[in-house]
């Protein structure tokens, strides 16, 4: 099972502060649905500084950056409407949600000057191993901005139709196993259902058995298989081969992947 892993760093007037960052059950739900196939996920609105549990301050006008395709950095300053000890941020939505909650080693900051600030959010999965065929593979859902676990960061923080590209489906509709080749789609199906497990709080994405229709040379092996929206085109969950896979036309394909978030 791939387990949804974030990991939140924060600096506080360029120094790194302790701290520890949990996404709400909101987002977490809000990412769950989207793995089902509905459209969820909220764009960011607004960052608060908070003492005690209490907001004490907030500001909208907030630079980002992607660090790396599954690395969202947001920066900026703000000045304190009084002086107190920040020990938290929260991250809250255009709808009001709140998103991400942050305790951060306390830190005096004084009524009138300018606080600088960035907090950065890197989304990766805590468990990459697979069974069966795809142990012979390497998952990849982070690489591109157009992976999953990145388009989760930017549909949160551009909005979908802030995303590129726009419109995307955080559920794929096609699977894709390409040949020896690499070019050579030598299987596909589009019949991909997803189920939620609450008990575990995990989705899985599963398909038919689909057969190899083609080869694309002698001694024909699986070069790699993705997960895609095609809405969008992006390939959401990529595999690629570590291992030999050999198959032949008529051989029977079937792919499961668990996500925990």
């Amino acid at each position: 099972m791939a387990k949804l892993r974030f990991n939140v760093d924060v600096e506080i007037n360029g120094k790194v502060v302790p701290s520890h960052s949990s996404p709400t059950n909101t987002l977490k739900q809000h990412i769950i649905n989207e793995l089902l196939g509905t459209a969820s996920l909220e764009q960011f609105s607004t960052l608060w500084f908070t003492s005690g549990g209490v907001a004490k301050d907030s500001i909208s006008n907030v630079s980002y950056q992607f660090s790396s395709p599954n690395q969202l950095q947001l920066y900026g300053s703000y000045t304190p409407s009084s002086s107190y000890t920040l020990d938290g941020m929260m991250l809250t939505t255009k709808n009001n949600n709140t998103y991400f909650i942050t305790s951060i080693s306390p830190v005096n900051v004084t009524q009138g000057k300018t606080v600088n600030f960035t907090w950065t959010v890197t989304l990766d999965v805590s468990n990459r191993n697979s069974s069966g065929m795809l142990s012979k593979f390497r998952l990849d859902a982070t690489s591109l901005l157009c992976r999953l676990l990145p388009l989760i960061l930017e549909i949160f923080i551009a909005g979908r139709t802030g995303a590129n590209p726009t419109g995307v489906s955080l559920k794929p509709s096609k699977i894709e196993v390409y040949g020896q080749d690499s070019v050579t789609v030598i299987a596909s199906s589009t019949n991909i259902t997803a189920t939620y497990d609450s008990t575990t709080s995990k989705v899985k994405w599963i398909t038919d058995n689909f057969p190899v229709t083609q080869v694309s040379g002698n001694n024909e092996y699986i070069y790699k298989i993705q997960f895609v929206d095609t809405q969008s085109g992006c390939a959401l969950i990529y595999w690629e081969w570590l291992q030999y896979e050999y198959v032949s036309v008529g051989d029977l394909i079937h792919v499961e992947l668990d996500i925990g978030v």
